[in-house]
């Protein structure tokens, strides 16, 4: 059975495809910005394992060098954590607008199974209504 041709179910499509494409690029930078962060702890861990073998050898000076220096890659890993974590607020927040929006579409599909164009008609307008929380029923 063929059904009608919408407007809102197209546009539909159209939301949802650009949110995959935006979702997969913020679970992507989520995924960079988190292995980043990593090596870049992994450099302080190592430079505070240096400063501390330098010291028990009697290196002092060394040391001291070493755990100053760690202090560098230990602010840079925490900056891009941040950033990891924004990334994967950015991620759950267009997962939820994808969800939503496969919702009307599915509810578009079921509207135009209905037969009578009348009552299609106000379907529509009732999730037009919803969806944008109109309260003036001539929409």
């Amino acid at each position: 059975m063929s059904q009608p041709s919408s407007g809102l179910g197209n546009s539909s499509d159209f939301v949802i495809n650009q949110l995959k494409l935006n979702y997969d690029q913020a679970r992507e930078q989520a995924r960079s910005w988190f292995r980043v962060s990593l090596v870049a702890s992994g450099v302080g861990f190592f430079l505070i394992g240096l400063s501390v073998i330098s010291a028990l050898l009697g290196s002092v000076a060394a040391g001291l060098l070493a755990a100053i220096a760690s202090l560098i890659p230990d602010a840079a890993a925490a900056l891009f954590f941040l950033q990891a974590t924004v990334a994967n607020r950015r991620v759950d927040e267009i997962q939820a607008r994808l969800t939503r929006a496969r919702e009307v579409q599915d509810y578009v599909q079921i509207v135009n199974t209905i037969k009578d164009q009348d009552m299609r008609d106000r379907v529509k307008a009732e999730i037009v209504r919803k969806i944008f929380r109109l309260t003036n029923k001539n929409v």
